[in-house]
């Protein structure tokens, strides 16, 4: 028997199987925005994140720190991605380090997935249907992804169901136009902004930097405050507050002034 095993062509067809097997099609990642060397990051996060909360999209930063570098996400603590819904059946969770794959954790009651790690560099994860993580294989003892590396635009579409940055400040006119609407009482005007996507529900709106309105009189009418009404699939309706007086019916359009810190975003994050 040894000495069938050891037969060269069996050795070689063996050697082919396990190649065949370890470059099988993977499931799919049931993550949003999983590539750590290239994320989508519509809120403009750099350096080092220590407060709790949202930083890169879909992620949050749970406990310690984190820090965003060209080589993938260095973590000191822990980060979670909260799901709409749970796959249900048997999942795996997988993080991929620079050292190799290692366990994530995966919580069905709260649909969380979450790494932890004390100063190791997160370049991947996933969580998949089944008992064993596809996440990565190894091909002359490196560590490499079997999924390609994702589409920028479609991890961008998924990630905008959940926040949009509809204005940054980036636009080089000394205006940058967000919406149109109308005024519906002296001091208040419902502005219409088209979105990308459709957006996944009714949360909040959050800003900074100078936001105008501008009316038939081309006056530039400073806001007090945004805040989100209401959505459908093409538009987002933002009610706008202002201490000037407006003329009710008068339409008017939302403009922010183009500076370096403007901001505009629709958050419906988990």
């Amino acid at each position: 028997m040894d000495s069938i095993l050891k037969a060269p062509g069996l050795r070689h067809l063996l050697a082919k199987l396990k190649e065949r097997m370890d470059t099988a099609a993977p499931r799919p990642n049931l993550l949003d925005n999983w590539y750590f060397t290239d994320p989508i990051n519509q809120r403009g996060v750099s350096g080092t994140v220590s407060d709790t909360g949202y930083f890169i999209d879909r992620w949050k930063l749970v406990s310690g720190t984190v820090q965003l570098t060209a080589s993938g996400l260095v973590l000191n603590g822990s980060i979670a991605q909260i799901l709409e819904t749970d796959p249900g059946g048997t999942v795996t969770a997988t993080a991929l380090t620079t050292g190799g794959p290692v366990a994530a954790a995966y919580s069905a009651a709260a649909k969380t997935f979450t790494i932890t790690s004390a100063g190791g560099t997160i370049l991947a994860a996933k969580l998949e249907l089944g008992a064993q993580q596809t996440l990565v294989r190894q091909d002359r003892g490196a560590w490499v992804l079997r999924d390609a590396p994702p589409d920028r635009a479609l991890e961008l579409a998924k990630c905008q169901r959940y926040q949009m940055v509809l204005t940054d400040g980036s636009v080089a006119d000394e205006f940058s136009f967000t919406g149109i609407g109308v005024a519906y009482t002296e001091h208040n005007a419902l502005i219409l902004i088209p979105i990308p996507q459709n957006f996944r529900t009714v949360k909040n709106v959050e800003h900074r930097g100078t936001f105008y309105l501008f009316g038939d009189s081309r006056q530039q009418i400073p806001t007090t405050s945004l805040k989100m009404d209401r959505r459908s699939k093409a538009y987002v309706d933002i009610i706008i507050e202002t201490d000037h007086s407006l003329t009710v019916g008068e339409t008017m359009l939302l403009r922010t002034m183009s500076e370096q810190d403007s901001f505009l975003m629709l958050d419906a994050n988990l």
